[in-house]
């Protein structure tokens, strides 16, 4: 990550690559309306939709799950399991840069550090999620309601003024609380196959 962001400012000289006013088709995708809902909100349940139906109703869904889970009894059962880690590795990738071209469309630049507050974001929104409907096991609804719920929260708090700074710690400390929640709620699970 570091190689790459560094890769990324020397090409860019750290400064700020504005996207063209005639490039509307581009600035649509961010800041575009169909009707009341923004494009944005548009692709995000669109990708939602497919990403939970291949988790559910696929092979590739049902194969990611027990290598993130248990790779060594997915090993045991006949999975490549660094075959399916890499497919993961890579639908992450494909994800992650259609982010980017999502929030270089919203704010017409590509930034080089424009990306960086949030992978702690998404942290938070996962572990979250995992931790209020996942029973302490990651998965795409919680992952979606977490977001959801730090965006609200961080709408709300600039609304009413909070410091930027604020906010990054009120994220942090809503890591830590869902981390330590997902802890115990993993060791109560650990603990009742004993039993």
């Amino acid at each position: 990550m570091f190689v790459l962001d560094g890769i990324n400012v020397f090409i860019t000289g750290g400064y700020q690559v504005p996207v063209g006013y005639d490039e509307t088709a581009f600035l649509y995708l961010g800041q575009g309306k169909i009707g009341m809902i923004a494009v944005p909100v548009i692709i995000l349940l669109a990708v939602f939709a497919i990403a939970y139906i291949a988790a559910i109703r696929t092979r590739i869904g049902h194969y990611i799950s027990a290598v993130g889970d248990n790779p060594m009894a997915a090993f045991y059962s006949g999975i490549n399991v660094y075959r399916w880690v890499i497919l993961a590795f890579m639908l992450s990738a494909l994800l992650s840069g259609g982010a980017g071209i999502i929030v270089t469309a919203i704010s017409s630049s590509a930034q080089p550090v424009g990306g960086d507050g949030y992978l702690l974001e998404a942290f938070a929104a996962v572990f979250l999620g995992a931790t209020v409907l996942g029973k302490g096991k990651p998965h795409l609804l919680g992952t979606l309601v977490g977001v959801f719920f730090l965006y609200m929260v961080d709408s709300g708090m600039n609304m009413v003024g909070f410091p930027f700074a604020a906010r990054h710690i009120f994220q942090g400390l809503v890591l830590i609380i869902a981390v330590g929640a997902n802890a115990l709620l993993n060791r109560e699970e650990v603990h009742l196959k004993f039993i």
